[in-house]
């Protein structure tokens, strides 16, 4: 699985903690509208669509029914659909083929939001708003795309929502989108005030938790491995042969072992026989130091 999949989920499942208790365990569910989830859904598409109901909560206070596609079909209301591209629930609208070539069209992580008026559905006697995404991730960058047409903004250090709530309405939208670079993140450094140096699990948590909210997938540690200008003893340069199972390092040239050692203040020993002790203080990943 790529890496930066998995930076994705790992923002998406914070995203998915923090959300689950915004709205209240009990009280009355508005029948403004009905948010529909495909039969089979990926857990990225549930976290999608419980995102754009909890940001339509947050919006207007109203507390619109998220149910399965096999329920959700019958209503004859207004309808919200959250789902990938390749849902069968999509070819049962019935829409046009030009509509149907354009949801086919969407690459991986990109999305479209779109309202069909009328409703494509026989029977249905409103609009139906879709929420389509290119794959999991774009269904997701989908669902918060649509918190800020609704007027949600989003940004490193938390969400902003407008004090003044409105009525549900459904928004009129005719969107597309892709992404210009297939990585996009932040890379904070070490050596300022606000970087992570300071930060402590919870704040790795938050600022994590808010990237895919910003349409990223990538998180980096900009650190110095060279003797000036402050060197860290956390960088270890090698070769992949190098890291054993588990990420954990076997081996490292005696320059990182220098570097190391110089990052956290220990005099590098001149002595061949007290050089793998100073490894294993300097950097207790390395079990081992070539000479």
């Amino acid at each position: 699985m790529s890496r930066y999949f998995i930076l994705l989920a790992v923002g998406a499942a914070l995203c998915q903690l923090f959300s689950t208790s915004t709205l209240p365990a009990s009280g009355a569910t508005s029948s403004a509208a009905v948010i529909v989830s495909p039969r089979g859904a990926s857990w990225m598409e549930q976290l999608a669509a419980r995102e754009v109901r909890r940001y339509i909560y947050l919006r207007t206070g109203q507390r619109l029914a998220l149910v399965s596609e096999a329920d959700g079909l019958e209503a004859t209301g207004e309808s919200i659909l959250v789902a990938r591209k390749d849902r069968a629930v999509l070819k049962s609208l019935g829409a046009g083929p030009s509509l149907a070539a354009e949801i086919e069209g969407l690459a991986p992580q990109s999305y479209l939001l779109k309202t069909l008026t009328p409703a494509p559905r026989p029977g249905a006697g409103h609009a139906t708003l879709l929420v389509v995404g290119g794959d999991d991730a774009g269904t997701l960058y989908a669902a918060y795309r649509f918190a800020e047409r609704l007027g949600v903004r989003f940004y490193l250090h938390g969400d902003v929502v407008p004090d003044e709530q409105r009525p549900w309405e459904a928004p009129v939208l005719d969107e597309r989108a892709a992404p210009l670079f297939a990585l996009r993140g932040i890379q904070p450094f070490h050596d300022f005030p606000e970087g992570p140096d300071w930060w402590n699990r919870d704040d790795y948590l938050a600022i994590i938790g808010q990237l895919p909210k910003l349409g990223m997938n990538f998180f980096g540690l900009h650190t110095y491995p060279e003797d000036r200008p402050n060197a860290e003893p956390t960088v270890w340069i090698g070769l992949p042969g190098d890291v054993g199972q588990g990420g954990k390092v076997n081996s490292a040239t005696r320059q990182v072992i220098r570097t190391a050692c110089a990052g956290i203040g220990v005099t590098w020993p001149r002595r061949r026989a007290t050089m793998c002790s100073a490894a294993r203080l300097c950097s207790s990943g390395m079990s081992s130091a070539r000479r």
